[in-house]
């Protein structure tokens, strides 16, 4: 169906299917954006089932020739990986990938050292700041471009479209969030975005009761982008310099 419509999409996958011939053929026919997920061969042992770190890096050099970009995700990063993690970027570059993209580690429960941010606990920023930077560093002086999938650091990659499709003919990222609005202090809307019943992409990761569930569906996109742009929960969450602030409740 994506072949003969030629319609955007993006795969991200760690499966040995990616670069088996037969589906090699088919996104040579797409307008497709391929991801591999792969962070160390320390990881080898808790992917069981999946290709290992380095046959995942020799299906890179199969899959970069058959799709419109290839990015690699690191994913989900750990601290203290930055420099084995920056050693591999020329290898990428070598095999064609065109960027890279990480986001760390997150949990449901609380773990010693990290902090709560939205519903998850997560690595203090600055914890990951300094890990990314030097991963960034590497990746610029290989000539890799360099994305950030981690809300709160998003602005250091290269666009805030961190799947890394931004350019691409045919695709048409979303600008109008809260990371755009952070880094650029504006947010220009679409005009479906002002229609109601758009807003229920907040429902996933911030409002997830009954009474906002009713109230979601007579909301236009628009109008729920203007509070979160004024509630420190959601700046918070995003990386804007804000504290505190409890979760936004939608009433009639």
């Amino acid at each position: 169906m994506f072949a003969e419509t030629g319609y955007p999409f993006v795969f991200s996958t760690k499966g040995a299917l990616a670069a088996d011939p037969e589906y090699l053929g088919l996104f040579a026919k797409c307008n497709v954006v391929g991801q591999v997920s792969m962070v160390s061969p320390k990881y080898d042992g808790l992917e069981v089932g999946a290709p290992t770190f380095l046959e995942r890096l020799g299906m890179l050099e199969k899959i970069a020739p058959n799709v419109k970009r290839l990015i690699v995700r690191i994913s989900p990063y750990s601290a203290g990986l930055a420099n084995e993690v920056a050693s591999y970027m020329q290898d990428f570059k070598n095999a064609g990938v065109y960027g890279i993209e990480i986001e760390a580690m997150k949990r449901g429960k609380k773990r010693d050292g990290w902090v709560k941010v939205g519903g998850d606990y997560c690595y203090p920023v600055e914890v990951l700041r300094r890990d990314f930077e030097t991963i960034r560093d590497a990746a610029k002086q290989s000539g890799l471009a360099f994305f950030v999938g981690e809300n709160r650091l998003r602005a250091m990659g290269d666009s805030t479209t961190c799947c890394g499709v931004a350019g691409v003919p045919g695709f048409n990222p979303n600008t109008a969030n809260l990371n755009s609005f952070i880094k650029n202090g504006r947010i220009n809307y679409r005009q479906k975005m002002e229609e109601i019943g758009t807003a229920k992409c907040f429902l996933d990761g911030y409002l997830q009761d009954s009474v906002s569930n009713i109230t979601i569906k007579k909301t236009s996109y628009k109008e729920m982008m203007e509070i979160a742009t004024n509630t420190k929960v959601f700046l918070n969450v995003m990386g804007a310099d804000v504290t505190g602030g409890e979760p936004v409740m939608l009433s009639n």
